[in-house]
C-alpha cells in the first residue's frame, strides 16, 4: 500500500527562487509505446493517441523554433519486487526491460534531456530537479499523458515548488475524461494555467 500512496501523491520541495530563474522547458510526460499502443481495459482510444502525438509534434516543433528544451520523461519501474507489485496491480507496461519503456516512435523528438521516473511525479526524480536548476527553468509547459495522473501530480510538483505551471491541454490526454473536470479545478486552484498548442509559448 506505501507503494501505491508514493506513486499516486505529489511530492514536496523547496520553492525555487525565481529571481535567479528566467528560462523556460516543454515537459513531455510517459509517451511511450508501453501506453500509446495499450489495448483492453483503461487503453487510450488509438484516433484519440493519433490526434495527441500530431498536437505533441506541433508542440515539439514550436519549441525547437523558440530554442526552448524540450524534456522527456518516462515511467520507469525498477527491481524485481516493484516490477511484481507493478505488473500485479497495474499490469505489465513501464517495467525495466520493456521494448515499450522508450517514447513512441511517431513522436519526432530529440530530447535536450531524457529522464527515468518510478513515481506519478517526475519531481520524484531529483536528477530532474536538479537538471531545472542548473538550466534556470522557473516556467514548465506540460503534456502527455496521463492527465489524472502523472501530469496532474507532477504539475502539483512544480507547484509545491513554486514552478510556473502551464498545462498544454490538448497535447494532453486521459483515459478517465469524467475525472478530468475535477482534476482540472483542484489543478487551477493550485495555481497551474491551461493553455493550447495555438497559444502556447
Amino acid at each position: 500500500m506505501t507503494s501505491i500512496y508514493l506513486l499516486l501523491t505529489p511530492t514536496k520541495g523547496r520553492p525555487i527562487n525565481k529571481q535567479e530563474r528566467s528560462n523556460s522547458a516543454l515537459i513531455l510526460i510517459d509517451m511511450q509505446s508501453d501506453y500509446t499502443r495499450r489495448e483492453g481495459k483503461n487503453s487510450y482510444r488509438p484516433e484519440d493517441v493519433e490526434t495527441l502525438i500530431g498536437n505533441v509534434n506541433a508542440l515539439i516543433r514550436k519549441a525547437e523554433a523558440q530554442n526552448m528544451p524540450v524534456v522527456t520523461i518516462r515511467q520507469v519501474t525498477h527491481g524485481k519486487l516493484k516490477i511484481a507489485v507493478n505488473r500485479m496491480l497495474a499490469g505489465p507496461e513501464g517495467l525495466a526491460g520493456n521494448p515499450g519503456i522508450y517514447f513512441d516512435d511517431r513522436i519526432k523528438v530529440s530530447p535536450t534531456a531524457d529522464f527515468e521516473k518510478e513515481r506519478g511525479d517526475a519531481f520524484s526524480t531529483l536528477a530532474f530537479e536538479d537538471w531545472l536548476a542548473a538550466n534556470k527553468i522557473s516556467q514548465l509547459y506540460i503534456a502527455g499523458i496521463d492527465g489524472c495522473y502523472c501530469i496532474k501530480n507532477t504539475s502539483f510538483g512544480g507547484r509545491n515548488r513554486d514552478y510556473d505551471v502551464t498545462i498544454i491541454e490538448d497535447a494532453t490526454l486521459t483515459v478517465f475524461p469524467d475525472r478530468w473536470t475535477k482534476v482540472r479545478q483542484h489543478l487551477k486552484e493550485a495555481g497551474a494555467r491551461f493553455s493550447s498548442v495555438a497559444a502556447a509559448f
